[in-house]
């Protein structure tokens, strides 16, 4: 099934399958990290590929996971690409390879959409519409989609927009959080919009270090079919960090989209319980 409606082909998805999944050990683990867990209605790389089924889509993973990435992409989204860490450096090294592939092959114009591989979202279009919505009035800035919270909670980050601009806390305590939700805070879902040049904008005034040395690990890499390597001599200078903790939380033009919407972060046991389980 196509989503509806389908994404802006303005935008590149870049999908976030990077990570280690510690907090569903030992489940997850080195060989079969939590993006590609098999769970009911495929693993979660597969679900969030489903989302964007009919764009050109990244998927940002380790090397080690090229094998089980391409089986599982191939069977969704047939204009995947995979962009592979030498080594896991977080986020902020991820999502700057990223952005540094996509002004490389695809131009100027491009937007990306970045999105982490464990969550759900429903229903969907809510998110597709908004998307298509800022590309269409040519938004600037960075546009972070937050999640009306249904109550409050410590396993989350939040964003509060204020007359100073847009506030992230990280995973506040639960009387915090509730304090959060008061003032208007929503869910950080981690999922955001923006024109390729304005997050290259964002590394160069906020992070030029890491900008560059993306850059070089892009310009250097290795193609093989359906896959890029990032070349490793440059990638593995960038110390480990999270694009949140370095661009998000400092760069100034950013917009809040709040979505209301049921959604889930499966990155922890007992969210992925009561998924398995249909609640």
């Amino acid at each position: 099934m196509l989503p509806d409606p389908p994404l802006s082909p303005a935008v590149i998805p870049v999908i976030l399958a990077g990570g280690a999944g510690v907090r569903l050990q030992p489940w997850s683990r080195a060989t079969c990290p939590k993006p590609f867990l098999p769970l009911r209605g495929g693993s979660l790389l597969q679900q969030t590929l489903a989302r964007v089924q009919t764009a050109a889509t990244l998927i940002v993973c380790g090397r080690g996971c090229s094998a089980l990435a391409q089986v599982q992409a191939r069977a969704i989204c047939p204009r995947y690409r995979l962009l592979l860490e030498p080594e896991g450096r977080n986020t902020a090294p991820a999502v700057a390879a990223a952005t540094a592939y996509i002004l490389h092959h695809y131009g100027r114009q491009a937007w990306m959409l970045v999105m982490p591989s464990d969550q759900t979202l429903s229903p969907e279009s809510a998110l597709m519409e908004s998307v298509n919505h800022y590309v269409s009035k040519d938004s600037t800035g960075i546009v972070t989609f937050g999640i009306r919270p249904r109550h409050p909670s410590a396993r989350f980050g939040y964003i509060l927009t204020t007359s100073d601009g847009v506030m992230f806390h990280e995973k506040p305590d639960r009387r915090t959080a509730g304090t959060l939700i008061k003032a208007g805070a929503c869910w950080n879902s981690g999922i955001w919009l923006a024109r390729v040049t304005t997050v290259e904008e964002a590394y160069k005034l906020l992070a030029p270090e890491i900008w560059h040395t993306a850059e070089q690990a892009v310009i250097y890499a290795k193609h093989e079919d359906h896959q890029t390597i990032l070349d490793p001599g440059y990638f593995n200078q960038m110390a480990p960090a999270t694009v949140d903790h370095l661009i998000m939380e400092q760069y100034p033009h950013m917009v809040c989209q709040t979505l209301d919407l049921r959604w889930r972060d499966l990155g922890v046991w007992p969210s992925l319980l009561a998924h398995l389980c249909g609640f």
